[in-house]
């Protein structure tokens, strides 16, 4: 069964941006999703900050891969992942309604394990 933890940045008594880390123990793997940021607090990197918390803690659980799927069009978000050293795995086109509208989906994935050889 998944598990899920949500992860947050307070300014004040505020919320200013969050997100959670959907876990598949005994499959090994944890999808990064949720991020939302109020806007008076974007452009602040808070996507970043919350992405290499969740993945740091993730390392520390064991999990071996970590992964999302980001709006095509959310700009912000591909460039976290991709600055995180996500690789692109390709676009899911048309594939997700969000607030009544359909968008295309990229994915991104990290190995979190090292490769011993």
């Amino acid at each position: 069964a998944e598990s899920i933890t949500y992860y947050g940045i307070w300014h004040g008594d505020r919320l200013a941006a969050l997100s959670s880390a959907e876990q598949y123990p005994l499959e090994g793997h944890v999808e990064l999703t949720d991020f939302a940021t109020l806007p008076a607090y974007r452009r602040r990197k808070l996507a970043g900050i919350l992405l290499r918390t969740m993945e740091d803690e993730m390392k520390q659980k064991g999990f071996g891969v970590s992964y999302t799927s980001a709006v095509a069009e959310s700009y912000g978000m591909n460039i976290s992942f991709a600055r995180q050293g996500y690789k692109f795995a390709g676009r899911l086109k048309n594939n997700t309604q969000i607030n009544g509208s359909i968008k295309s989906m990229n994915v991104w994935y990290k190995c979190l394990k090292k490769k011993t050889k």
